[in-house]
């Protein structure tokens, strides 16, 4: 799944996502491209799913836009 990502101004910022994503139970990958504003995430839908995900970039600070993430931070 990808999900659209705002509100990063850096590498670290996306690193920090990945790592923050990466943790949740039940996700197998995390990947952000700075250049495209994007998370790419796989998981397991029957230990986490894409509202959970959304909260953590939330969380971390960061907005999610689109469909999953109802328009921003």
């Amino acid at each position: 799944m990808a999900l659209p990502v705002t509100g990063m101004t850096c590498a670290s910022c996306a690193g920090l996502i990945e790592w923050k994503v990466s943790k949740l139970p039940g996700v197998h990958f995390a990947s952000v491209s700075l250049a495209t504003e994007t998370l790419h995430v796989e998981f397991d839908p029957d230990r986490v799913d894409t509202r959970r995900v959304v909260a953590c970039v939330r969380k971390t600070g960061f907005g999610v836009t689109g469909p999953e993430g109802d328009g921003g931070s």
